[in-house]
């Protein structure tokens, strides 16, 4: 029975509908099956008391409350709520007018006025048909009593003020929150996407490898004691492998927490560009070197002090030339170039690869992307490198932009400010 009434007040409701709109059907299709349950209880009261002309009324308010629900089911939701309010008016009405005057009016007036207000969300259909409530009922009193009380309209009008703003602030109240739970609801479903990518590029880029360890120790498991020195060679091999996982993990797991960071803490530190530029360009020379790859390097003619976090400014270009020499084919080279424009240092990591066609060129900077250009030498690639430039540049205050064609290369331009 509690199974099929839930099924009731489902009807009409979709996955696609908006939150907003769902709200008000399932609440069309719960006061109709209340008002039902309700009706027919006074149903059976009034027979037995001989009140068959109500009795009968009664019985036709529930048959067009079950049209209600149809028309939800239907799809028609605005004019299954419009017509249970008329229903629900109707009734006051004839209750009030006719059949029971004085009976329960206030709370007749106190249920009229709450419908409108929460099965319509805009302003002025809600005051426009709680203001009608409200002068049928003042026309009702009137009506039944003459003008004998003039303090009863006075308390009537003030009554319908107070729970018009009560109404109105509650469901202030429950828009906001329901805001904020939308956006923490969105923002845990963006984390929990980021980590599945996460996860799936944690495993990819370490099955590879953990295989090959497992094929060595096989090989020092067969070979045994034979071979020291074959032995130890392969250990080594499987050594190395490990620590350049190690390192991935550390970096992969390193860049998501920058990824997830709201706001990055900015160290104002003094160094000098070129000498930062040669730090940073001297840690690749051996992955430049077993690609065969040359690295050129304009530097300022003049090495001049900059203000900015270096790790930053170090992490920037880490990331950008270690794309240039991955996805850079073999024997080619890779120009860097630094110059000074007023009130900012420009910088830019160019390489003669695979390029970027215009479906990349959108999802450049975004997590977790993999672009349709490869790596050439088999090297890993996480998709989080550029996300992370982009972070760091931003809290510089600084810009970045790429020219790229597709088998032409690409160039990272990377503007920061200076300061005098």
């Amino acid at each position: 029975m509690i199974q099929r009434i839930k099924q009731l007040m489902e009807i009409g409701v979709y996955p696609d509908m908006d939150f907003e709109l769902r709200k008000q059907v399932r609440i069309t299709n719960q006061f109709s099956i209340l008002s039902v349950a309700i009706i027919y209880v006074f149903v059976v009261i009034n027979l037995i008391k001989g009140r068959y002309t109500l009795a009968l009324f009664e019985v036709g308010i529930t048959s067009v409350q079950f049209i209600t629900i149809y028309l939800n089911h239907k799809g028609r939701h605005l004019a299954a709520r419009i017509l249970f309010f008329s229903v629900v008016l109707s009734f006051d009405v004839v209750l009030t007018f006719f059949l029971a005057p004085g009976r329960g009016l206030e709370y007749h007036f106190i249920i009229c006025v709450i419908i409108p207000i929460i099965l319509f969300q805009k302003l002025a259909i809600q005051i426009m048909l709680s203001a009608g409530v409200f002068l049928i009922f003042l026309l009702s009193t009137i009506y039944n009593d003459g003008f004998k009380d003039v303090v009863f309209y006075l308390n009537s009008l003030a009554l319908f003020v107070l729970v018009f703003y009560l109404m109105k602030y509650f469901q202030k109240e429950y828009d906001t929150n329901r805001e904020i739970i939308n956006k923490q609801v969105k923002a845990l479903e963006l984390l929990n996407e980021e980590k599945n990518q996460l996860l799936s590029v944690a495993s990819h880029d370490l099955r590879s490898p953990l295989k090959r360890v497992q094929g060595l120790l096989s090989i020092v498991q067969l070979t045994g004691n034979k071979d020291p020195k074959e032995t130890e060679e392969l250990i080594s091999m499987a050594q190395n492998i490990l620590d350049k996982q190690s390192e991935l993990v550390s970096k992969v797991l390193n860049d998501f927490v920058v990824n997830q960071q709201a706001v990055l803490e900015v160290k104002q530190e003094t160094f000098l560009v070129n000498a930062q530029l040669a730090e940073t360009v001297e840690s690749f020379r051996m992955e430049a070197e077993k690609k065969h790859i040359k690295i050129n390097v304009e530097y300022l003619a003049e090495d001049i002090p900059i203000v900015t976090d270096q790790g930053f400014f170090a992490q920037i270009f880490e990331n950008l030339i270690s794309n240039a020499l991955k996805f850079s084919y073999p024997e080619s080279e890779v120009d860097i170039k630094a110059a000074v424009q007023p009130n900012k240092l420009v910088v830019s990591v160019k390489d003669y690869g695979q390029g970027l066609d215009d479906n990349d060129r959108q999802k450049l900077f975004q997590k977790f992307q993999r672009l349709s250009a490869q790596p050439t030498f088999g090297e890993s690639s996480t998709g989080l490198g550029l996300s992370i430039v982009k972070k760091y540049i931003d809290a510089l205050k600084g810009e970045i932009f790429c020219e790229s064609e597709k088998e032409k290369g690409a160039n990272f331009i990377v503007h920061l400010p200076l300061t005098n």
